[in-house]
């Protein structure tokens, strides 16, 4: 297979004619604005008659048509992305309140305040690892977070409940499958789960 070699927009339309996409007058716009590649190539197997090597567009398809199920899926991803956040920002809400009130505000470094002793060796580095991302996350937020920086200067430590603002999803969520048993039915309770 030969080198992806650049294309003007120019030539990238006259690629699509050729395999028989109809352009549109603002064809050239939305390439400049949004990229041959998330357009077309993410979207095109729908309007496809013949796949590669020789790719050929359905008899009547426009450019319009594509570009529209492009714009389709990234509100779709607007919509989930807003309420994944909302239900992100509530887990790490809940996790961090009810980890919290057991253990108190500093204790998520302490391997006892985790589900270890049941799953062997594994569980440990488990643990361990949540533990080292914890640290790694309080580092690489020092100087960059005000509110890492505050609480580590001042007061040596950094709470849960202003941790999980800079935790990813993925780190939350491992955080949660290391609790011990007791604690995650606590969580899930609360989240109604």
């Amino acid at each position: 297979m030969g080198d992806k070699v650049f294309k003007s927009y120019d030539e990238q339309l006259e690629i699509l004619c050729a395999r028989g996409l109809i352009i549109d007058d603002y064809s050239k716009s939305i390439l400049k604005k949004e990229n041959y590649y998330n357009v077309i190539n993410r979207y095109k197997d729908l309007f496809l008659e013949n796949h590669l090597p020789n790719e050929k567009y359905k008899n009547g398809t426009r450019f319009s048509e594509v570009y529209g199920l492009y714009e389709f899926d990234r509100e779709l991803r607007y919509i989930f992305l807003k309420r994944l956040l909302l239900i992100e920002n509530y887990m790490k809400s809940i996790i961090s309140y009810k980890f919290s009130e057991k253990y108190s505000h500093n204790n998520y470094l302490k391997l006892e305040n985790f589900e270890a002793c049941k799953k062997g060796i594994r569980g440990l580095q488990d643990i361990m690892q949540v533990i080292s991302t914890l640290q790694k996350s309080i580092s690489d937020q020092v100087g960059k977070h005000s509110a890492v920086t505050h609480y580590i200067t001042e007061y040596g430590y950094v709470p849960l409940w202003v941790l999980v603002n800079v935790l990813t999803f993925g780190n939350i969520s491992k955080f949660y499958g290391v609790l011990k048993l007791q604690d995650r039915q606590a969580i899930a309770k609360e989240l109604g789960l």
